[in-house]
């Protein structure tokens, strides 16, 4: 996992005006129930049960839950105990388990410092199919503006946030190079040559009574699109806004 708005190698990055979303925003798939237990040092262990298997997620009462486990339904339920069953280990570390929507699972940064970063994995595989970044947590399920999930198909629609090193405010065109020219932090070429977010880092910092030259957190819409066998694609569209860092 990371932290970052990096696409994936082969993703393609298009710029163009997002439509209003035609589904819905996230609301996670009910579980069947939850179970805490606690494993032999005293620490947390949560456990989210599903028809077809259970998400185990130690650390849970840590800033930096581990890893979790994906442990399959068999002729008898998974059980939520402190001995780890056999299962799936998910690189999930650092974050904790929000829900699923189909065969989805959604994942959330547990300790964060100014944006978000969430992950989803397909639970067939085990593997990340997206890692992006929000301004304040996909926990929030109107983070999220739009959803539309098939098991071929996973389409997500929601404003994604970059923490920068500088303050576009103290040095809107040196700061705005700054962030647009750094490689970890992939910014769409068409996103890159608008100018500088200045007039929104004004009103949000002014709002906050955040001194000029703190950190900004850059922000503007994405829709990402992964399909089974082809990748992902990243649609973004301005206009550019502009957080104070927290």
């Amino acid at each position: 996992m990371r932290k970052g708005i990096m696409a994936k190698p082969g993703a393609a990055l298009l710029l163009l005006t997002l439509a209003a979303p035609a589904t819905a925003q996230w609301s996670p798939d009910r579980a069947l129930r939850t179970q805490t237990v606690k494993d032999a040092e005293g620490g947390e262990i949560s456990c989210t049960f599903y028809r077809d298997f259970m998400v185990r997620v130690p650390g849970t009462d840590t800033p930096s839950p581990g890893d979790a486990l994906l442990v399959r339904a068999g002729k008898t339920p998974p059980i939520c105990s402190a001995r780890q069953p056999a299962g799936v280990s998910l690189k999930t570390g650092g974050y904790a388990f929000l829900g699923r929507t189909g065969i989805y699972l959604f994942f959330e940064e547990a300790d964060s410092n100014g944006s978000v970063a969430f992950a989803v994995l397909d639970s067939r595989t085990g593997r990340t199919i997206i890692d992006d970044v929000t301004p304040d947590g996909i926990a929030d399920p109107s983070s999220i503006h739009s959803i539309a999930a098939t098991p071929e198909t996973l389409k997500l629609a929601f404003r994604r946030a970059l923490n920068a090193q500088c303050s576009v405010l103290a040095r809107p065109g040196p700061c705005w190079r700054e962030i647009t020219g750094s490689k970890d932090n992939d910014v769409p070429p068409a996103i890159a040559r608008l100018a500088p977010p200045a007039q929104a880092c004004a009103r949000s910092y002014r709002a906050a009574g955040i001194p000029n030259d703190d950190p900004s957190i850059i922000t503007y819409e994405v829709q990402v699109s992964w399909t089974q066998g082809g990748g992902r694609r990243v649609q973004a569209a301005g206009p550019v806004g502009c957080l104070p860092m927290p």
